[in-house]
């Protein structure tokens, strides 16, 4: 079942669209919500694929964790070192934002009938610390119409 507050369409909520840089190199354009930065410095303005961006990363024990060049090389100040994945944002946009409960899949199920592309269309987001919920984010209003009709 879905939480809804009000039978309209909800208001729109921040998704932050990106790409995640892992230690060894490998990066994912990715959609992320807040909570996704949560416990990491404060954004760092870099330039990223010859645009401007905010640089999120974490404090990570060296003994551990990889060092991540492709991360380190965006800052400025040589010998910076960053370790683990890293998160540039380059576009803050505002979608629709549904909750259900239930996992990922569950959530996918309820509006795959729909034929949403996800990453383009729809954005599937774990809601709170246990990850009972989901959040379902939708770019168009004429999506966000039919998601709140199947959920």
């Amino acid at each position: 079942m879905a939480t809804i507050k009000t039978g309209r369409i909800p208001t729109k909520a921040k998704i932050f669209l990106g790409t995640r840089i892992n230690a060894n190199g490998i990066m994912n354009e990715e959609a992320f919500h807040q909570s996704d930065f949560t416990s990491s410095h404060p954004p760092v303005s870099v330039k990223w694929n010859g645009a401007s961006a905010n640089l999120y990363y974490w404090v990570w024990s060296a003994r551990r964790t990889p060092f991540n060049q492709i991360a380190a090389d965006l800052i400025k100040h040589p010998d910076f070192p960053i370790l683990g994945e890293a998160i540039v944002i380059t576009q803050i946009e505002r979608w629709h934002q549904f909750r259900v409960q239930g996992d990922v899949n569950d959530a996918r199920r309820m509006i795959a009938h729909l034929g949403m592309k996800e990453g383009e269309q729809v954005v599937f987001k774990p809601s709170g610390r246990h990850r009972t919920h989901q959040y379902i984010y939708v770019k168009s209003d004429t999506d966000a119409f039919a998601v709140r009709l199947a959920i």
